[in-house]
């Protein structure tokens, strides 16, 4: 800690000496050799060029990843690279909503997740989960409109640590089918999960599929899973 705080001074400026920061949602630790050596060998190989659809192998390795760890069953066509986790959630937003529509958030949760579909013109109702920080269906389903388009979540949650059961998004996953509504899920700490918590995945449910946006990404844990 003492080597950590030396060399990111900004990040725990002002903290006391025993804490931890959590303020940067960025690793404390070196890049591991592999992935250095990765990127070194890919501008030696010349491969710093725009590809659009996605470098093949990494959209190999996304899909046969979804199967194995999320139990969703997805093509090359399905996965779409983004400029982070952030251009995701943006993107998302962007293709499913029009100005006047509805969007119903649980909370709390990573701001641009309530802030992003403003941008749209989209009308969001902040819905708070339980005591114990899990979905509150019944309050989920009441702030529903004739005009809700979107449901979104984070899990595991952002900033509780919540994991949620796939009991309760197999709730969630009915209601989303039975109004016909699409959930977008951010799922960027799928692998920060203890004490036995297992990460479910609501795309990987029945009916969700189609009707399911997941964002992920690589910057939040070591273990991605490959």
């Amino acid at each position: 800690m003492e080597e950590i705080r030396r060399v990111r001074p900004s990040k725990y400026s002002g903290l006391d000496k025993g804490a931890i920061s959590m303020g940067l949602a960025e690793s404390d630790f070196d890049m591991p050799k592999e992935v250095k050596e990765a990127m070194i060998n890919a501008i030696l190989e010349g491969r710093y060029h725009y590809e659009m659809g996605g470098v093949p192998e990494f959209l190999e390795a996304a899909v046969e990843k979804l199967r194995r760890f999320n139990g969703i069953d997805a093509t090359e066509e399905e996965v779409l690279p983004t400029v982070g986790a952030m251009n995701g959630i943006w993107l998302s937003y962007k293709v499913l909503l029009k100005p006047g529509d509805h969007v119903v958030v649980v909370t709390p949760t990573y701001p641009p997740l309530v802030e992003r579909p403003k941008s749209f013109q989209a009308e969001v109702t902040e819905v708070r989960a339980g005591e114990d920080w899990h979905l509150d269906i019944e309050a989920i389903e009441r702030a529903l409109t004739d005009r809700t388009r979107v449901i979104t979540i984070c899990n595991p949650n952002n900033p509780t640590g919540a994991v949620y059961t796939r009991d309760e998004l197999e709730q969630l996953a009915e209601l989303a089918v039975r109004r016909n509504l699409y959930v977008i899920s951010d799922e960027l700490y799928e692998h920060l999960t203890y004490d036995g918590r297992r990460h479910v995945s609501i795309a990987s449910l029945p009916g969700m599929r189609e009707r399911t946006i997941t964002i992920f990404g690589f910057t939040k844990s070591a273990r991605q899973g490959f």
